[in-house]
């Protein structure tokens, strides 16, 4: 039977009206899926009631973060209360839904608080769920270790948990929502020109993640290299455009990624010959960049500050005019 896998980030379930766009999308897939397992982020932002950081902040700003374990509880909570919320949604209108925390999930992690690796999944209670035809609202980012503690996966660790969920139960689609419309060719906050990759591998998609494309967390990518996560999106939670494809399959792409307080850009990109990164070498020569260092499939250079952010749109608009 046919079951795909859902990830909702927090700012896409941040208000009633979000919300119920929300479970309008899951339910047009129910009608296409016979099983379907949602992954949600903790609602909102920073500031929220439930928010992560709002939550964090609790013990935090009394009593710093030396206690981690007390922390991943806490953590835990916002994910587990939007979970909770969106399964009640769902019942509401009609689609019986059940929410699990991480380790009902099945999720073993190691013991490394805040930034735990998954070990293992046990989906029984998922498939036994799923047999009785509800749709599973996972709590995101969470798990359990072998003697009981709770963990969490780090920052962006729903994808990192919906892409272990789609390997393990071998889903047909996994579907990564955000609030962009795909992976992009830069950040369309400083870039307004930024394209979206429409099919990108899993090793571009890490080192560009390990460099700052925030896009999909870079522990997702790898989870999904290692455990070959089938028919893999990126897609934008408000649209119905077809996103980013992400397989083992290396397509040419390029991806610019930068700090800009250090001025540090890097250029991510799958070009092997040789003619490709000249040009690319030639195009950053021409707006100036300095300090450059060829990496393996990465270009990295520095730009003068009085002219950083324009310098930097014309490499990128460059790159889109020869890649």
């Amino acid at each position: 039977m046919a079951l795909a896998v859902l990830k909702f980030g927090g700012t896409s379930l941040s208000t009633d009206a979000k919300r119920k766009y929300v479970y309008d999308k899951i339910i047009n897939y129910k009608k296409r899926y016979s099983h379907l397992v949602v992954v949600v982020s903790a609602q909102g932002r920073e500031g929220d009631p439930y928010a992560t950081d709002t939550l964090i902040n609790l013990i935090k700003d009394r009593h710093g973060d030396s206690n981690k374990r007390e922390i991943d509880m806490i953590y835990s909570c916002g994910e587990m209360i939007t979970a909770s919320i969106v399964a009640s949604g769902l019942n509401d209108k009609g689609y019986p839904s059940i929410s699990m925390t991480g380790w009902q999930a099945g999720i073993i992690t190691d013991f490394n608080h805040f930034d735990a690796d998954i070990l293992s999944i046990r989906p029984g209670s998922i498939r036994r769920q799923l047999a009785l035809g509800k749709i599973i609202v996972v709590a995101g980012s969470q798990g359990l270790t072998n003697s009981g503690d709770i963990t969490t996966l780090g920052r962006g660790g729903s994808d990192t948990t919906a892409v272990a969920l789609g390997s393990a139960l071998k889903a047909e689609s996994t579907i990564i929502y955000t609030d962009v419309e795909g992976i992009m060719t830069a950040d369309p906050k400083l870039i307004e020109t930024a394209k979206v990759i429409k099919h990108a591998d899993f090793e571009f998609c890490r080192t560009y993640a390990d460099y700052g494309a925030k896009v999909l967390h870079n522990k997702a990518a790898g989870i999904a290299q290692k455990m070959t996560c089938s028919n893999l999106y990126v897609r934008s939670t408000f649209s119905d455009n077809p996103g980013t494809k992400i397989t083992n399959q290396k397509k040419n792409v390029f991806g610019i990624a930068c700090d800009t307080l250090s001025r540090d850009v890097i250029v991510v990109h799958t070009y092997s010959n040789r003619s490709h990164r000249d040009k690319m070498v030639s195009i950053i020569k021409k707006h100036d960049g300095a300090d450059m260092r060829l990496l393996d499939r990465q270009l990295r250079f520095l730009l003068h500050e009085e002219h950083f952010m324009q310098s930097l749109k014309e490499i990128h608009n460059d790159f889109l005019v020869h890649f």
